[in-house]
């Protein structure tokens, strides 16, 4: 029988090695991205409940959709989903300083479900105007003059959010 300190040994390790898993995917979508010097249309779409996907537009018929989706609610996850939180953030940022080509969409947990395991092509949910939740995902600290709005507009789960990424970014 392993002391409880192996257990909590062996604990540290997987937790690390899954943040660094995390961090990696998030690096591998930013470098998919960015290797050329053209930039194509990113969609960093999300569900009703939160779950964010990132949807690439390559033409007007070609799009790529990586798997991996990440619970940005603070109140759900736990350590793998808090650094997938702050990987997301950094990636978001990333784009957001790099390109105007970047656009929010929120559709339905359905739809969102259906999109990400290939069941729907992208451009059936791509709808005429975009969600700026991206955007303001990325005002942690309120300086956007609509961010008294924030709460009813999306709620406290966004707050809270917000709320750890300010604690967790400070300095960097």
């Amino acid at each position: 029988m392993e002391s409880p300190r192996g257990n909590n040994t062996t604990r540290i390790c997987q937790e690390r090695e899954l943040k660094e898993i995390s961090e990696r995917f998030i690096d591998s979508i930013f470098l998919n991205l960015t290797v050329s010097c053209y930039v194509p249309l990113t969609y960093l779409i999300r569900s009703f409940d939160w779950e964010v996907g990132v949807l690439v537009q390559l033409s007007d018929i070609q799009y790529k959709i990586f798997p991996k989706t990440f619970i940005i609610d603070i109140e759900k996850v736990g350590g793998t989903g808090m650094n997938q939180i702050k990987s997301l953030y950094r990636l978001n940022k990333s784009l957001h300083r790099i390109s105007s080509k970047v656009r929010g969409i929120k559709i339905s947990n359905e739809d969102f479900n259906k999109l990400f395991r290939g069941y729907i092509y992208p451009k059936t949910i791509i709808p005429l105007s975009e969600d700026y939740w991206w955007n303001d995902f990325l005002d942690i600290h309120h300086k956007f003059p609509i961010a008294e709005n924030y709460k009813l507009w999306y709620g406290d789960t966004f707050l809270k959010t917000q709320e750890f990424l300010a604690r967790e970014m400070e300095g960097k």
